[in-house]
């Protein structure tokens, strides 16, 4: 077999933010505007029960799962529709490596969801110091999270796209945290 002579690396593997990753780390004057899951009862899912979505502000900009199918028993467009129905490896640590190493995929380099596809929805909300903040906590997360496996786990660090003083910091602080 080729992935047992060569490495496999997966360029382009998205995390799925964690319900709690804004909420536990934002301070609490931006708690209404800070990116949240909130489960809506009677959605449009096909399973015609609850679905989780994110919210920015009192925007809701996504499926919180929609992106999340790995592991799951039917094709896409189909989801889950609540965090309970995802496989953890898309937003624990610990789960995904025992992911690599059951497909023998060697690393990933991850990328975020919400910071990736709706940082539209994130620059017209809030201002620059809210959105730096969410930025940080993003980043300090992924941190986190790559420990787990620092030469298995790659992060993608996301920058504040606004300002280039503020995102040649964030180059800075999170290259010394260990960001590739």
């Amino acid at each position: 077999m080729i992935a047992d002579r060569l490495p496999v690396i997966d360029t382009d593997s998205h995390i799925s933010e964690p319900p709690d990753l804004w909420t536990s780390r934002l301070p609490k004057k931006w708690a209404d505007i800070a990116p949240r899951i909130q489960r809506i009862e009677g959605s449009y899912h096909a399973n015609g029960g609850p679905e989780d979505f994110w919210l920015i502000g009192d925007r809701r900009i996504a499926c919180a799962w929609q992106l999340s199918v790995a592991g799951w028993d039917q094709p896409y467009p189909s989801h889950p529709a609540v965090q309970e129905d995802v496989d953890p490896a898309a937003y624990d640590a610990v789960a995904r490596v025992e992911r690599l190493d059951e497909f023998g995929v060697t690393a990933q380099i991850l990328y975020p969801n919400i910071l990736s596809f709706h940082v539209n929805v994130l620059l017209a909300t809030g201002d620059s110091a809210y959105r730096l903040a969410c930025v940080t906590a993003y980043n300090d997360f992924l941190t986190e999270f790559t420990a787990t496996a620092p030469d298995r786990l790659i992060p993608i660090t996301v920058l504040p796209i606004w300002d280039i003083d503020e995102s040649v910091a964030e180059v800075e602080r999170c290259s010394a945290a260990g960001h590739r």
